[in-house]
């Protein structure tokens, strides 16, 4: 059984792949550009801050 468009499926397909790439990558870049200060506003601004007075702790 062939495919009527393999090519253009194939090409459609290496795309998908190469966008999938770039994704996973702009994901690293942003953890390591921007984990760190999420973290601690998380860690500073939530957990120390806006949990205690939200349950009056």
């Amino acid at each position: 059984m062939e495919f009527k468009n393999a090519d253009t499926f194939e090409k459609q397909i290496n795309e998908l792949n190469n966008l999938s790439l770039e994704y996973q990558n702009d994901q690293k870049t942003f953890q390591k550009k921007y984990g760190n200060e999420i973290n601690e506003f998380i860690e500073n601004e939530i957990i120390d801050q806006i949990i205690p007075d939200a349950f009056d702790i």
